[in-house]
């Protein structure tokens, strides 16, 4: 198995020569396709707190709190 270090530097060799690196923060695209059809068939959704945009200051307050237990979403459409 490559050290960090090693893998580190045969990415910096590679766009070095004009090459792309490509990757994904959660795995394969046969695991985000996984977890797609997953959400798909249980009914799964994204677990998210909606806030009104007016709201943004408390909802950073929230984050730096450490307060949310899921995202938070600022939904211009929650002021009217």
């Amino acid at each position: 198995m490559a050290e960090v270090g090693d893998l580190a530097h045969k990415a910096l060799r590679a766009a070095d020569r004009q090459g792309n690196l490509t990757g994904h923060l959660t795995g394969s695209a046969r695991d985000m396709e996984e977890a797609l059809r997953f959400a798909q068939t249980s009914g799964a959704g994204p677990m998210v707190e909606h806030m009104a945009l007016s709201q943004a200051n408390e909802a950073l307050a929230r984050i730096q709190q450490g307060k949310p237990h899921v995202r938070i979403v600022l939904d211009p459409a929650g002021d009217q």
